[in-house]
């Protein structure tokens, strides 16, 4: 039983020079241990605040840290310590049978009714049913049962490095699965529920996680609709249940459980430690909590007193400012008052500007009129000019039409070339399935080959079995043989062995032979790849360093990345005479602006962006000319041997915008800037940039061209990120790679850094080449040393063969020899020994059939695998001729496309003239409409008039006069219209600031007087914690025997956990101390920090509001009967909670663990095959 323990205490101030004075001090009452007040206190409070005023601008000083007013006092280290434990206990044990009466219901909102998981950790899926109070979960280790708890902590918001089981929430996710999902319902039915109207009867939190982020959906269990998805509203359900997961009265992991109190200081178990770089081996979230005071609500509550100190603050801040504004308002209010007494005078010259205003009015009407008259003159031009554009346009329909003829024809005949594809194909298909079937074939044979091993085994062993029986029955018979008998006998003997020695091995090296054959092939044909690889490396490397030479060169000359000597064509395009000197090279006045698409965009226009546009065909051939004299004198283009090709453009910049789709998505247009629109213009007449997309990948690509095929659009075309042109109709999808750019780069963006990585590039090809060269020799090298294997092993299967003859006939010599000899049993057993050298030969000889089949079927194979190369071959040869045609169809079908597109242009061209003419056409009712309104406007005000002046002359006019009154207003500081509301405005301004500044002081000393009242309710309360805890410990100790103790020291903020154990003495420096024989949590051994943990959590558990309560590995340290003790504490102590859930996990069995009562379940979790799909659960009420 607890010890009684004296306390005298001491009234500690802020500074360590102040007088300590010693008092008596009263009992802690424990009438408000179940959180109540009594009615004495509440009136003491109004009392309170009724009295004093707090002075103004003063704040609240109660310091909660040392208790004032809560009648705690404190000893000379400033521990706190208790009067009379046993009459505390003895009122806590009084106040806890009354509680008890309102006890045994169980939980309804905030409970946990399943959990289930998804690819979460260990489980693959996974549901879980919880009841309503008492929950054991047990499983061997490895089971899954902490990632339940994680789960839950993760689910209601809590960070993975809480749970200690990893440092980000992607760690959560199963092994080899993209997402993890998390679905907890939640009891919400009964008084305190949240949102009892959408939530009905359940909530239900769906957590889902990925590797890249997640989210939440809340639903409703009735009909299983997603009432919202947003994070605020998981914080919202929390505070409503009380629920704050980042307490660990709440959850305590197992890491923590395990060392709760072996690592934790006394500051750690009353709140954070003040020292910024403290560590602990609690995990990453518990160093970081307040655990008395978080637990218990306490701090929640001092941070909010806090803040309401501070708003106060800022409001007396206000209010002084506001006092301070006073007397600027009152002297604004009186200069109005005689503003407005002052001022009548101002309207001499509105009688000049009312006539100015009749002048103006008629004046806009004759405006107007012209107006009109302008508009109608432009109706005729644009006719005029849509009859020129129809002329163009029959020109354009009578080019277009032989053009199409052509296109049709190329396109035909591309048509028809490809029908010779399929015979090509087929072929190759079915050489294809003639070497599977001979394969497959190989592989049967390779059975039967086996089958005769084994059967050639087993004749092998009776013959082995016979001989032995033949050799004790000679043996028995040698007495009575003459000395050649024996030496006949014995050279029989010896010749047999011998004999069978050479048949045992003949196949063997047969076999060693075949093998080797097969690895010289092999290693023949990998030389043969790797001379290929070596080759390919070669041309690489030296693709790449001549790519790093043009690039180091175009460092210096933004010229030289468009080909080699650019400036010889520059130098004769500046010297030649023009009609308009040529643009270009066109790359030079193009910019891309997204990196990504820098190699496909190079494929596409890389061509083009190293040659010129010119306006006029005589300016063409002058510039083919020269660029063909440069060729002779060192220029070249990228990509191509001849001169590039020179385009053509009128110079009209036309308006593009009708056939831009950027509208429905990015196109290679807008991805590209243009410093120069005749190129611009160029590249859209010749590349149709404004209507082919761009897409990153072709997934992205083929997803949007089903999105704009839906849209209606017949024809949707695409260039990816990653190389590939996509085109797409409602009929067909094709897609192709863009062939490589072989010129420098066009579009970089950083030039010194696309040199290192060429560097780089050169680099790495080398250290391949030179590897690829390594390579090469010792594949070399082991062809040689398998050629020389090969004919050492045929030189010894020749032997071999030779010896098998020989000794055959040895063999059958004796044998004659031997047979003359009369015995029935020796000839019985010889003759049933020949009988299985005649079946042991047979099965040899059918050994070496296969073999030969084997052979035989392997050069089939060879050459049906040289049938399919040739099929793939001429397959491979067809594909270029197939490239040619499709060229010539993309050239015809250039020329097509331009003369269709300068048909729209054209087209477009008559098609806005058409839509402008129908526009001035519109304009012209509303002008007469606007005409006729003016007038009659103008004929309120007088008759009509013919100003000789214009509008922009009256205008001036009448400005000048409004400057004037304005001048004459801006003497009295303002107008007359203004003056009377500023007035009023002013002094209500004044009167609203009096008012505000009085009730605010008045709020301030109301808040003051309130906010004391409630700090020291505050610190009362913390006491009252304090003992409750207390007392709730040594009641949880005394159960298995010990004498336990918490020790507070609110102005420390300390909590210690004290053990006695009688006869021990841990504490050596304090001897002669009322603390000597007990020990701190860190001495105790690893049982009796279990259970004083458990004594703790139950004690703690009581304060805490929090409907949840979830411990793992409670019992680790604990042997069977002190294990049955706590597994005992923690079911009462959940029958005297009201509206608490416990969820306790164990990886110990539960049997003989007295479990039962209604409300409580023992849940088993199958044993760990981390492929889980359900769970073994009991109840105590159900069956186990």
């Amino acid at each position: 039983m607890a010890r009684p323990a004296k306390r005298r205490s001491v009234s500690v101030s802020e500074e360590p020079d102040d007088v300590v004075e010693e008092s008596p001090v009263k009992r802690v009452k424990l009438e408000r241990v179940n959180g109540t007040r009594n009615h004495d206190e509440e009136e003491d409070m109004e009392d309170d605040e009724e009295d004093g005023v707090a002075g103004e601008g003063e704040g609240v000083d109660v310091d909660v840290d040392r208790g004032e007013g809560s009648g705690s006092g404190g000893s000379d280290d400033g521990e706190e310590e208790f009067e009379d434990d046993a009459a505390n206990l003895q009122a806590f044990e009084e106040a806890r049978q009354r509680q008890r009466k309102y006890a045994h219901l169980e939980s309804d909102v905030g409970v946990i009714k399943q959990v289930v998981l998804v690819d979460f950790m260990c489980h693959r899926h996974l549901k879980v049913d919880f009841g309503p109070r008492m929950n054991f979960l047990v499983g061997h280790n490895g089971s899954g049962k902490s990632a339940i708890l994680t789960a839950i902590a993760v689910a209601l918001g809590g960070k993975a490095a809480l749970t200690g089981r990893g440092t980000g929430m992607k760690d959560l996710i199963r092994k080899g699965c993209d997402k993890a999902v998390i679905t907890i319902t939640i009891c919400n039915e009964g008084y305190g529920a949240y949102k009892s109207d959408v939530y009905d009867p359940n909530i239900v939190i769906e957590r889902t996680i990925t590797k890249t982020g997640g989210g939440y959906k809340f639903k409703s269990s009735k009909d299983g609709r997603t009432v919202a998805t947003k994070r605020e509203e998981l914080a919202q359900i929390l505070a409503s249940l009380n629920v704050n997961v980042d307490s660990p009265l709440t959850v305590l992991t197992q890491d923590q459980a395990r060392s709760f109190l072996s690592n934790a200081d006394d500051a750690m178990l009353y709140r954070v430690s003040p020292r910024p770089h403290h560590h602990s081996c609690w995990g990453s979230g518990l160093t970081r909590r307040q655990f008395f005071l978080n637990g218990t609500g306490l701090q929640s509550l001092y941070d909010s007193y806090q803040r309401i100190e501070q708003d106060f603050q800022k409001l007396r801040v206000f209010k002084q400012r506001s006092l301070e504004s006073v007397p600027d308002l009152e002297a604004r209010v009186a200069s109005l008052k005689r503003k407005v007494q002052a001022s009548r005078l101002i309207i001499e010259q509105a009688a000049r500007k009312d006539l100015i205003c009749n002048e103006l009015a008629w004046a806009y009407v004759i405006s107007k009129e012209k107006e009109r008259d302008t508009i109608m003159q432009q109706v005729q031009a644009i006719e005029d000019r849509i009859a020129q554009t129809v002329e163009q346009i029959d020109i354009m329909e009578g080019k277009l039409k032989p053009l199409e003829v052509d296109f049709e024809r190329v396109k035909d005949e591309v048509a028809a070339f490809e029908k010779t594809r399929e015979p090509l194909f087929k072929a190759q298909r079915q050489a294809k399935a003639a070497y599977d079937h001979l394969s497959n074939e190989m592989t049967h044979l390779n059975h039967s080959e086996y089958e005769l091993e084994q059967d050639f085994k087993s004749v092998v062993e009776e013959i082995t079995q016979l001989e032995q029986k033949l050799a004790a029955k000679i043996a028995s018979m040698n007495a009575g043989m003459n000395t050649k008998q024996l030496e006949d006998q014995k050279r029989l003997t010896q010749v047999d062995q011998r004999y069978h020695r050479f048949k045992a091995e003949e196949p063997r090296c047969l076999q060693t032979i075949q093998e080797l054959t097969r690895k010289r092939e092999a290693a023949e044909e990998a030389v043969s790849e790797i001379e290929a690889q070596q080759s390919e490396l070669l041309s690489q490397l030296q693709s790449a360093r001549q790519g790093l030479i043009n690039m180091e060169r175009a460092s210096s000359d933004r010229l030289n990345k468009f080909g080699e000597n650019v400036h010889l064509v520059m130098n004769e395009i500046n010297k030649a005479n023009w009609r308009n000197k040529p643009v270009g090279p066109m790359g030079l006045h193009v910019q891309l602006d997204d990196q990504a698409y820098r190699q496909a965009f190079e494929s596409m226009l890389g061509s083009m962006l190293c040659t010129w546009v010119v306006t006029c065909d005589a300016d063409k051939e002058t510039l083919r000319n020269i660029l063909s004299a440069c060729r002779q004198r060192g220029y070249r283009a990228p990509g191509g041997n001849g001169i590039p090709i020179v385009f053509s453009n009128s110079g009209d910049i036309f308006d593009y915008s009708t056939g831009d789709l950027s509208r429905h998505g990015p196109t290679v247009l807008s991805k590209l800037t243009f410093s120069n629109e005749l190129v611009k213009r160029t590249v859209i007449n010749a590349a149709k940039i404004e209507k082919i997309f761009a897409a990153p990948n072709n997934r992205t690509a083929d997803g949007e061209i089903d999105r704009m095929l839906r849209m209606g659009m017949t024809q949707v075309t695409f260039v990816t990120a990653d190389g590939y042109r996509l085109e797409g109709t409602p009929r067909a999808r094709t897609s192709n790679p863009l062939q490589p750019w072989k010129g420098n780069s066009l579009f970089s963006a950083n030039i010194a850094a696309d040199i290192q990585a060429k560097k780089a590039e050169v680099e790495g090809l080398k250290r391949e080449t030179d590897a690829v060269g390594k390579k090469k020799t010792d594949a070399t090298a082991g062809v040689t040393q398998i050629t020389a294997q090969l004919g050492a092993d045929n030189l010894r299967l020749a032997q071999i063969r030779n010896g098998i003859q020989g000794l055959r006939v040895e063999k059958d010599r004796l044998q004659d020899e031997l047979e003359a000899q009369p015995s029935d049993e020796v000839g019985a057993l010889e003759e049933a020994k020949r009988e299985m050298l005649r079946k042991r030969d047979g099965l040899n000889s059918q050994r070496e059939a296969v073999v030969s089949d084997r052979n035989e079927l392997q050069a089939r194979i060879e050459a049906s695998k040289a049938e399919l190369a040739e099929a793939k071959q001429k397959y491979d040869d067809y594909l270029p001729e197939r490239r040619r045609r499709q060229d010539a169809l993309a050239a015809v079908g250039q020329q097509h496309g331009k003369a269709k597109q300068d048909l729209i242009h054209w087209m477009s061209h008559k098609e806005r003239d058409e839509n402008k003419l129908a526009h001035q056409r519109d304009l012209v009712p509303r002008v007469e409409e606007e005409v006729e309104d003016w007038t009659a406007r103008a004929e309120a005000y007088c008759q009509r008039l013919e100003p000789e002046r214009s509008t922009d002359e009256l205008n001036r006019e009448k400005t000048a006069l409004e400057k004037a009154i304005a001048e004459a207003e801006k003497r009295q500081g303002v107008s007359i219209e203004d003056l009377t509301p500023q007035y009023n405005e002013a002094e209500m301004r004044l009167k609203e600031t009096k008012d505000w500044v009085e009730g605010v002081g008045e709020l301030t000393r109301l808040g003051d007087l309130a906010l004391k009242a409630r700090k020291k309710w505050w610190a009362e309360w913390r006491m009252n914690l304090a003992v409750k805890t207390r007392c709730a410990f040594i009641l949880n100790c005394a159960k298995r025997s010990l004498d336990g103790r918490l020790v507070y020291n609110h102005h420390r903020g300390e909590l210690s956990v004290r053990m006695y154990t009688p006869g021990k003495n841990t504490d050596t420096q304090a001897e002669g101390t009322q603390q000597e024989k007990f020990k701190t949590a860190k001495s105790l051994s690893g049982g009796e920090r279990s259970f004083a943990t458990v004594s703790l959590l139950l004690a703690l558990w009581d304060t805490s509001t929090s409907p949840l309560r979830c411990l793992d590995e409670w019992d680790v340290f604990l042997d069977h009967v002190n294990r049955n003790i706590a597994a005992k504490m923690l079911i009462d102590g959940a029958k005297e909670s009201d509206g608490r859930q416990f969820i306790l996990i164990t990886p110990q069995d539960m049997s003989g663990v007295p479990t039962g009562g209604e409300g409580n379940k023992v849940i088993r979790l199958s044993d760990p095959t981390r492929n889980q799909i359900a769970q073994r659960s009991a109840g105590s009420g159900a069956k186990r």
